[in-house]
């Protein structure tokens, strides 16, 4: 009579037992997982600055391709060799502070750069020929409607629009990688203290239990 009793307890201790290594091995995993989250939140914020850097830069070149592209419409309408001047410079400007960024080494990985600049020059390129023309041509806004519609349909396109979206598309990217890893760090970091202070109440009833168990031993054997 006594054995099963016992054998009943022991079962329960058993999957008592097996219940709080299972919990445990759950609260691990989640706190595990929360310093997973926290390693790619650092990550994340460390790779913040370099993006900025490098949008700085591409931003940098953009304006000046813009310069560039807005001194040659000058240029072709009212034939002011400052305005060819402004071109020249802007485009060297271009190859130059390209060239100085390519020797940084947080953005000498970067493509957008040289495609820049290599779109740059095959525009400088192309609008060459109109030059030429505007050159032969007096200066002033007295240009015939031949050489206009000439040079509407052959002048080329910086696609600074499509370089522009580039750039932001790639500053925003780590924008959003930070933002989902500190999302996600919080939500594991609240999973992990839940689990952990589950743990500790289980654990304080289990020892709250066996203490009271063992009170009453002690009394059946004092009487």
């Amino acid at each position: 009579m006594s054995r099963l009793p016992l054998g009943r307890l022991a079962a329960k201790a058993r999957t008592f037992i097996l219940g709080l290594v299972l919990l445990g091995l759950l609260g691990a995993l989640g706190v595990g997982y929360a310093g997973y989250r926290a390693h790619q939140l650092s990550v994340a914020v460390s790779q913040l600055p370099q993006a900025a850097t490098l949008f700085r830069a591409q931003t940098a070149v953009l304006h000046q391709l813009s310069d560039m592209e807005k001194a040659f419409d000058r240029y072709m309408l009212d034939g002011n060799s400052a305005n060819l001047e402004l071109m020249q410079r802007d485009k060297a400007s271009v190859e130059e502070y390209t060239r100085i960024a390519q020797q940084d080494p947080e953005l000498r990985a970067d493509n957008l750069l040289p495609e820049m600049v290599a779109k740059a020059q095959a525009w400088y390129s192309q609008v060459q020929p109109l030059v030429d023309q505007r050159k032969n041509l007096p200066a002033g806004q007295g240009l015939s409607e031949e050489f206009l519609s000439h040079y509407r349909q052959g002048r080329p396109d910086l696609d600074l629009i499509g370089f522009e979206i580039k750039a932001e598309s790639a500053y925003r990217h780590p924008l959003e990688d930070l933002a989902d890893s500190e999302k996600q760090t919080k939500v594991w970091f609240l999973v992990a203290c839940l689990t952990a202070a589950l743990l500790l109440i289980v654990f304080m009833l289990a020892l709250a239990a066996g203490a009271l168990r063992h009170v009453g031993s002690m009394r059946n054997a004092v009487r």
